[in-house]
């Protein structure tokens, strides 16, 4: 008699070698990305437009293929984490009933499906992320195992019906208590892969794992749909595809046309997304500073927290050598976002602009100690170095001395009171002392020590003012109490 071996159906199930395969191409793309600059920790969405995010202006103005590629991008080790954590848990479960082709392709559509849903719900976000397709292997799961009966025998937790749905549930409602969830995307991937898990056969224990004629036609009916959504989506969202276009425009230097666009843009949907920024831009390219201001005044009204816009209408009115509003201008980039090493140096050319060389020192020294961008740094010390040190002092008489001692004194506890805030005491302390030191200057008019006690005195005022009235404008775009400037 002949002994023969039999194969029990838990060894004739396949590897999941398409499951590793996504897993490893996903950590190869987050590597990649790391070591070109990306923060592996928090990196913002606009680090990960050039890596293929879905962002609507781009997708829908010629670049589809984001809704695939924003798929294997992730915001941070932790975001990524979690995701492939939650694929090979579900991967390694589905890829055995359905085979690795009919899985990939259910990964694959499941993401698309999330991506085209998430640009639909809201497509001036920026999205990334493997948790639409993650979902969708998910909401496969359900009617494969819910209402199939003719699977292979299943390892793992004895009810893995009620571990996947728990999974989906508790994932929904997480996804509703976090603001910055893209629910679109996991909803559009759940019900991508809820309609694939009931179209898609299952394979029978033993049978050779192999992609058949039925789950090739319900993927194809299922990704002809998700095309579909894709072109309702241009449809829809005319204004956003307008935006990516007009960007294109710009950086092809084809800026008439790209102002033609954005004003036909405007005058269909006036509170369209990026329009007035982008027009800005295109002004300032063309030296239409004023108009320029104008598209950026509106563009800060909508959103005024944004401390780019207000970079960048500093620097229109530094083209049209309006030094006054250009300060307060960068000050308000300075409180909003205080490690912009290039703000403080633009904040020292307007005060040169303006005559105040005192307060030019200070902002190109602050500009010069700020770690990170190497240029500005090398061009605060240049300008450091045209502007040279302050004079030195002159000697006075004793109780000059000690009157000029008590002057500088006070300038340093008004400066105090200034970096606190205290606006008007600081005004106040400050008046005195300009009027003092003014006197004290009336009697020793060549003493340069005493002529430049004026010149702080005077620029530190003007710095108040400056920052007070930046302060007034901030707290108004947020509808809260503004400060008295006196």
């Amino acid at each position: 008699m002949i002994n023969r071996m039999t194969t029990s159906p838990l060894a004739a199930r396949p590897r999941p070698t398409v499951t590793r395969f996504l897993v490893g191409l996903n950590l190869t793309v987050f590597v990649a990305m790391a070591v070109a600059g990306v923060s592996a920790l928090d990196p913002s969405g606009e680090a990960l437009l050039p890596w293929g995010a879905n962002f609507g202006p781009r997708t829908l103005s010629g670049e589809p293929w984001r809704l695939l590629t924003s798929t294997f991008l992730h915001f941070g080790v932790i975001h990524l984490a979690m995701n492939m954590w939650c694929l090979w848990a579900l991967g390694t479960l589905a890829e055995p009933l359905l085979g690795g082709g009919a899985f990939l392709l259910l990964y694959l559509l499941s993401g698309l499906g999330g991506s085209v849903l998430s640009m639909l719900v809201h497509p001036m976000v920026i999205s990334a992320g493997a948790s639409g397709a993650v979902f969708g292997v998910a909401g496969a799961l359900i009617p494969l195992l819910w209402l199939r009966g003719d699977g292979p025998k299943l390892t793992g937790p004895g009810n893995a019906l009620g571990s996947v749905i728990g999974f989906v549930a508790y994932n929904l409602v997480y996804s509703l208590t976090r603001p910055n969830v893209d629910m679109a995307g996991h909803v559009g991937g759940l019900v991508v892969g809820l309609v694939l898990g009931f179209l898609f056969k299952p394979r029978a224990a033993g049978d050779e794992a192999r992609l058949t004629f039925p789950s090739l036609a319900a993927a194809l009916a299922v990704a002809l749909i998700i095309g579909y959504g894709e072109h309702a989506a241009r449809g829809l969202h005319r204004s956003v595809s307008a935006l990516g276009r007009a960007q294109r425009d710009i950086n092809a230097g084809a800026y008439d046309r790209a102002i033609a666009a954005l004003d036909s843009v405007l005058a269909h949907d006036t509170a369209a997304g990026d329009a007035h920024r982008l027009l800005a831009i295109a002004y300032g390219s063309t030296s239409r500073w004023r108009e320029a201001v104008g598209e950026l005044d509106t563009a800060i009204a909508r959103t005024p927290n944004d401390p780019s816009l207000f970079f960048e209408r500093g620097n229109a009115h530094l083209e049209l050598r309006d030094a006054s509003p250009a300060i307060a201008d960068y000050a308000a980039v300075i409180r909003l976002a205080p490690r912009v090493a290039v703000a403080y140096y633009n904040l020292g050319v307007a005060y040169l602009r303006r005559g105040d060389v005192d307060s030019a020192r200070l902002e190109f020294a602050k500009a010069a100690d700020m770690p990170g961008d190497e240029k500005v740094r090398r061009d605060a010390q240049h300008a450091l170095t045209r502007l040279g040190r302050a004079p030195p002092p002159a000697v006075l008489g004793l109780s000059a001395a000690q009157e000029l001692a008590a002057l500088r004194s006070r300038l340093a506890q008004a400066r105090d009171a200034f970096d606190r805030g205290r606006y008007a005491p600081a005004t106040v302390a400050l008046r005195v002392v300009e009027r003092d030191a003014r006197s004290l200057a009336a009697r020793y008019p060549d003493d340069m020590e005493v002529l430049q006690l004026v010149a702080d005195s005077r620029a530190l005022l003007t710095r108040v003012r400056d920052a007070c009235l930046a302060e007034q404008v901030v707290a108004g775009r947020r509808a809260e109490a503004p400060p008295t400037c006196p």
